[in-house]
């Protein structure tokens, strides 16, 4: 059997989303290994759509995202897979489609209309389709064995909190919420820091920038502390980490932002997801929405005691070893998929 794969990011091209050498977001470049793996295992092979230059050879077409082709960051090599994958889906073979964006990002991803394009269509979001099958999010299995409970030496010496995010053209919902933290702590930067990518600009870059978001386009925020090479690592510098979802309030919604935190030694400062009754438990994070106002929500990290703090990195580690956490493993969803495309009854 023949797997392609197509995706609408031309880093991934050219089987990039395999490769130690390009850039692959952490969270994700273990799960395209082991697929990869577990579909060699079996005699097949699976690349990236660009790599089979006649769209009849491949058997599947597994679609991370729908296509998706944003003018604003065109270049021919992305052109060209963006027709290549509209006309996959305007032939004959077996096509599943991966969602992972939220509609925010990516509309295509949730237009009932496309879901006929597909034989099957996987997503952590419940959707009232036939061909549905549930995917959440899933994580590295050795991303929880670096959390402990810090002693109280390290918990008086950390930095308040800080916040790792991309300043991107997208508005609303949770980027807004994120430009309100920032805004926020402008006044009170010994509490905060800013780290992640975008947020200085130069060029025609920066005269866009200032069109659609005057805000931090002309100069980046007083607290901003430039990019980071591991967040693991940067949000072990301070207590608590700030994670908002892009889209908040939507049914199953729930990304890398959350467990970024949760498997780092910091606190998560959370809102987004909709799913956390009876999933993911609320004792291990602090809830934004539990207060009227982010100096209420400043007050009282500042003011929590070690004790308190401890309470909630004992609970995390409790949850991210249990039996319930297991289900977010890589490993999990590769078998999910798996299942997918060969069947649930294939040995």
């Amino acid at each position: 059997m023949k797997i392609a794969l197509c995706v609408n990011h031309d880093k991934y091209l050219k089987d990039g989303m395999f490769s130690a050498d390009r850039y692959v977001e952490s969270h994700l470049r273990e799960f395209y290994r082991l697929l990869k793996e577990a579909v060699e295992d079996k005699g097949d092979e699976i690349h990236t759509l660009d790599l089979y230059e006649d769209l009849a050879q491949p058997d599947v077409f597994l679609f991370f995202d729908y296509p998706l082709f944003n003018p604003l960051e065109y270049s021919a090599v992305k052109w060209k897979n963006y027709r290549r994958m509209r006309k996959v889906l305007q032939g004959t073979g077996r096509k599943i489609l991966y969602i992972w964006e939220s509609p925010l990002y990516n509309k295509g991803n949730f237009n009932p209309e496309n879901y006929r394009q597909f034989d099957k269509v996987l997503c952590y979001s419940p959707l009232e389709i036939p061909n549905y099958e549930y995917f959440p999010y899933s994580i590295r299995r050795s991303d929880v064995s670096r959390c402990r409970v810090i002693s109280r030496q390290e918990f008086e010496s950390r930095k308040l909190s800080c916040m790792i995010t991309s300043n991107k053209l997208i508005q609303g919902n949770g980027y807004d919420l994120r430009y309100e933290i920032v805004d926020y702590f402008e006044n009170r930067p010994d509490g905060f820091d800013l780290y992640g990518v975008n947020w200085i600009f130069e060029g025609i870059s920066k005269a866009a920038r200032v069109i659609l978001r005057k805000k931090y386009a002309a100069r980046p925020p007083k607290n901003y502390k430039g990019s980071c090479d591991s967040k693991q690592d940067t949000f072990e510098h301070y207590r608590f980490g700030f994670a908002i979802e892009n889209l908040y309030g939507f049914p199953g919604y729930v990304s890398e932002k959350l467990f970024d935190v949760l498997t780092a030694d910091c606190v998560p400062v959370y809102t987004g997801s909709n799913i956390m009754e009876g999933t993911i438990p609320k004792d291990i994070f602090v809830d934004i929405e539990a207060f009227a106002s982010l100096k209420q929500l400043d007050d009282y990290l500042r003011a929590m005691s070690y004790e308190e703090y401890a309470g909630f990195l004992e609970r995390k580690i409790e949850f991210l070893h249990s039996p319930q956490f297991a289900d977010y493993f890589h490993q999990v969803n590769v078998g999910r998929m798996m299942d997918v495309i060969y069947g649930k009854n294939e040995g």
